[in-house]
């Protein structure tokens, strides 16, 4: 049935936030949440039909190691937010596209300093943005890249800042051996999606 609190804020600036398990803030009143700066997972539906929630802080983003399905389907997620990940499970921002609300940016992690900064691989599952609106800075770059079926269905890209057009720009990178690392897009991954008219070809 959900849970029955009141409109609530959380703040996990400064601690040590590690893990939100499956189902915690399921379909709960929670209005606003900060997260720390990088947890190792977000569990199956933990904030699944939050119907108010909005990420706070001064750039909000979402960064998890894993971010399980359902995860945050049918929240309207009020503000803009980024999302960092290694693994989006299936229709985990999954929302109405006759509701739509703003992805700001999706970034693959990286591990290490530069010059030897190694960005990790990202899997986007199955629905997993299906609905939403996602925006792009520009061409970006994505390089060891897994897009599963219909993960940006019905979706409508736009870009943001100042940059001239926007897209998906993705890389051709080896492995230690030297081998090409494969790129996989999968079937009706962009299903219906609009790129408007200002996408590079």
């Amino acid at each position: 049935a959900g849970c029955p609190l009141t409109d609530y804020q959380i703040d996990f600036t400064n601690k040590k936030l590690e893990e939100v398990q499956s189902f915690a803030f399921y379909e709960s009143n929670l209005s606003s949440i900060i997260f720390s700066d990088s947890m190792t997972s977000i569990g199956q539906s933990a904030f699944e039909n939050c119907q108010k929630l909005a990420i706070g802080g001064q750039a909000p983003i979402i960064k998890a190691n894993v971010i399980y399905s359902n995860a945050f389907r049918n929240c309207p997620l009020v503000s803009e937010i980024i999302v960092s990940s290694t693994s989006i499970g299936k229709s985990a921002f999954h929302c109405d596209p006759e509701k739509p609300t703003d992805i700001n940016e999706i970034r693959q992690m990286t591990t290490g300093t530069a010059p030897d900064l190694t960005t990790l691989s990202l899997t986007i599952g199955p629905y997993a943005f299906c609905g939403r609106n996602v925006k792009l800075l520009g061409l970006q770059p994505f390089s060891d890249l897994t897009i599963e079926e219909f993960a940006f269905a019905k979706c409508t890209f736009s870009k943001t800042g100042n940059k001239k057009g926007y897209g998906i720009q993705i890389d051709n990178d080896v492995d230690s051996n030297n081998r090409p690392i494969p790129i996989v897009i999968g079937q009706h991954a962009f299903y219906t999606a609009d790129f408007g008219t200002e996408t590079f070809n």
